[in-house]
């Protein structure tokens, strides 16, 4: 994921908590307009969030970690 979509995402998320529970899903499938990537990351962690939070730390650290790689690369050994 480049920083550019886990900006949206990140964004995204946040406004979607901030939506009634019971019309979180249809406001999320209008404002991502057809960007299925961006739909599948911010459900995915409307799902973790729902899961106690522990399953967003989850997440986070996932997408940094694939953050990181993007921007620096594979270790060296």
């Amino acid at each position: 994921m480049n920083r550019e979509l886990w900006r949206r995402v990140e964004e995204t998320f946040y406004a979607a908590l901030d939506q009634p529970e019971e019309e979180r899903q249809r406001w999320l499938v209008e404002f991502c307009d057809g960007d299925a990537e961006l739909l599948a990351e911010v459900q995915g962690m409307l799902e973790a969030d729902g899961a106690g939070g522990l399953g967003l730390e989850k997440e986070i650290r996932r997408t940094a970690a694939s953050l990181l790689l993007n921007t620096f690369g594979t270790p060296r050994k």
